[in-house]
């Protein structure tokens, strides 16, 4: 039997669970009330829908920090202190593979798009916020989120995949209901600060490896 040479190789086991880690760069927002970048893990199922379609749904955590801020200072509103902050990121997401179902010398390149809710878990105490800390006091809560990415999965064997991907998530979050009392928003304009946004979506760039298995 003769047989073809060709760079391309079916992928026959369409279903996969991967172990992933890496480093969420944040963007803070303004006021700088959001978690910083931190390292990051998660652990993600792939299901084929058809030759360039799959279906992912994953759950992450990150280990991060919060600034403190009182919007109430004479001087306008300023960090006070800094507190651990960890959240968890539950998300679902299609994967449309460039290459199908075949990866080319090895590698199938792919687009990611999705969205989910960022949950915050916990937020350390800080006693350097005046009495009361409520409504000013920000906690993440249960925030939604979408992403897109592009990544590029390599074939180490017929069972184990190895990928690295870049994701931008764009989170909302809202400002605590504090800051928009009415002597609160006089005193952050009496500073020549502009009044905040009541919520923003903020780019959070993703940077991960992943180790798949596919059964």
């Amino acid at each position: 039997d003769e047989s073809i040479d060709t760079p391309y190789r079916w992928i026959e086991n369409g279903t996969r669970v991967g172990l992933v880690g890496g480093y969420i760069f944040t963007n803070r927002g303004d006021p700088p009330l959001r978690p910083g970048s931190t390292p990051f893990i998660a652990a993600r199922l792939r299901a084929r829908l058809s030759s360039p379609l799959s279906l992912e749904i994953g759950v992450g955590y990150g280990n991060s920090n919060e600034y403190v801020i009182d919007p109430r200072l004479e001087g306008g509103p300023a960090v006070v202190d800094t507190v651990d902050a960890d959240f968890l990121v539950i998300a679902g997401s299609l994967q449309f593979a460039l290459t199908g179902a075949r990866s080319y010398r090895k590698l199938q390149p792919y687009v990611v798009l999705g969205g989910g809710i960022l949950q915050g878990l916990s937020t350390g105490a800080s006693e350097a916020l005046e009495i009361p800390q409520q409504p000013f006091k920000y906690e993440i809560g249960t925030s939604p989120m979408i992403h897109l990415g592009v990544g590029a999965e390599y074939d180490i064997s017929k069972r184990l995949g190895l990928a690295f991907e870049v994701r931008d998530n764009l989170w909302k979050i809202k400002t605590p209901e504090g800051w928009f009392r009415l002597d609160v928003l006089e005193n952050i304009l009496d500073t020549g600060s502009a009044a905040p946004d009541q919520s923003q979506w903020t780019h959070n760039f993703e940077l991960t490896a992943s180790l798949y298995y596919y059964f």
